[in-house]
């Protein structure tokens, strides 16, 4: 919830100011010792705060990053082949950590001081990103750039809740983000349930990450021939099949198919709802677009999803849990893809393949000054 609340504070800032790179820094290295913090007490009021404060620090990391490697990029739709190296070091990470501390007398302190050591390599790098944030580059080197006037920070929100095809992006961001906070904090407490251990985690992130990285080089043109609504159509349904598959499992590897769906998916989803937050922002307004996603889904969205995951748990167990959620979750994508079916037969803005970015361009413009874009 914090995320959702300070992240597009921080994406204003840094738009406002033109400061991306200094925030982003500050906030990446705060945040870096506000984690290690925790490692200093074990009272509960103590750990609460320093995980408050690692959130607020943390909230605008990702969405700087990614503004930031959306500006340095000429093809925009190249952004998934950048992506995908943070989810094959997510894949490599993770596993190693789930193996090492089953093992390390240390526990979980020794995965906190591998963060720190890891994040200072990962500090130096940022400091010589050559950010440019000046007019936006064409969604792909065939197209022309289009350059309109900057918008304040209030008319550029004004802009947006104007614009339907926005508000039901960011809605559905929200949706997958509630069936992420379901699945995510519960998937692995199934798993315990059948026997899992740590080292069956680490596999099964490591799993994951490998099935996104295919993924991710290719989201481009698959979100350019399927289109955005399509995707993110089918990322929901991707989540009804997960549930089932962990509700059904009787044993740790059972997941594994769950979990390769989950790389490839989320890979597929995050590179798509990334290219078109960054295409609908106003200018000089990318970081808060961003941002504003990344709380909807990281935020608001996934923290809703384990409270409703965590009452449920507790009324009728993980299993039924996670089969009630995933038949919600198939009812939303049936009433969704009949709804964007009929609204593309009745004339609607709904993503279709095949069709230049110029077009899209041109076909999403907005008269008072917005960079537009169609579902």
């Amino acid at each position: 919830m914090t995320t959702f609340l300070v992240g597009p504070l921080w994406g204003a800032a840094a738009d406002k100011w033109n400061k991306h790179k200094t925030i982003l820094l500050v906030t990446l290295i705060t945040s870096i010792l506000a984690r290690l913090s925790m490692l200093l007490s074990d009272s509960p009021y103590y750990l609460c705060f320093a995980v408050f404060l690692t959130a607020v620090l943390n909230a605008p990391v990702k969405p700087l990053m990614d503004s930031s490697v959306m500006h340095m990029l000429r093809d925009k739709e190249s952004y998934g082949r950048m992506r995908l190296w943070g989810q094959l070091g997510f894949g490599l990470g993770s596993s190693g950590v789930g193996m090492l501390l089953s093992r390390s007398k240390l526990g979980y302190k020794f995965a906190f001081l591998v963060h720190a050591l890891l994040m200072v390599p990962t500090a130096l790098i940022m400091q010589r990103f050559k950010i440019n944030n000046g007019p936006p580059t064409p969604l792909s080197t065939s197209s022309p750039t289009v350059v309109r006037n900057s918008p304040k920070f209030k008319e550029g929100l004004r802009i947006l809740s104007k614009d339907m095809d926005a508000m039901i992006f960011f809605g559905l961001v929200f949706i997958v983000g509630v069936s992420s906070g379901c699945i995510e904090n519960f998937a692995y407490v199934r798993m315990r349930e059948v026997g899992g251990t740590g080292r069956d985690m680490g596999i099964s992130r490591l799993v994951s990450a490998s099935g996104g990285v295919p993924m991710f080089w290719y989201a481009g043109q698959l979100t350019r021939n399927l289109g955005v609504s399509t995707v993110l159509v089918l990322t929901l349904f991707s989540y009804t099949i997960r549930f089932f598959i962990y509700s059904a499992m009787s044993s740790p590897l059972h997941g594994l198919p769950a979990e390769a769906l989950r790389g490839a998916t989320f890979a597929l989803f995050w590179s798509t709802a990334t290219i078109y937050a960054h295409k609908i922002a106003p200018e000089g307004m990318s970081a808060t677009l961003l941002a504003i996603m990344n709380g909807m889904y990281g935020g608001l969205g996934q923290s809703v999803g384990a409270i409703v995951g965590g009452r449920l748990q507790g009324s009728v167990g993980t299993r039924r849990m996670l089969r009630h959620v995933g038949t919600v979750d198939g009812v939303f994508v049936v009433c969704m893809a009949g709804w964007f079916w009929w609204r593309g037969e009745k004339g609607g803005k709904v993503g279709e393949g095949g069709r230049g970015d110029d077009e899209v361009i041109k076909e999403g413009e907005r008269e008072e000054g917005g960079k537009g874009g169609v579902i």
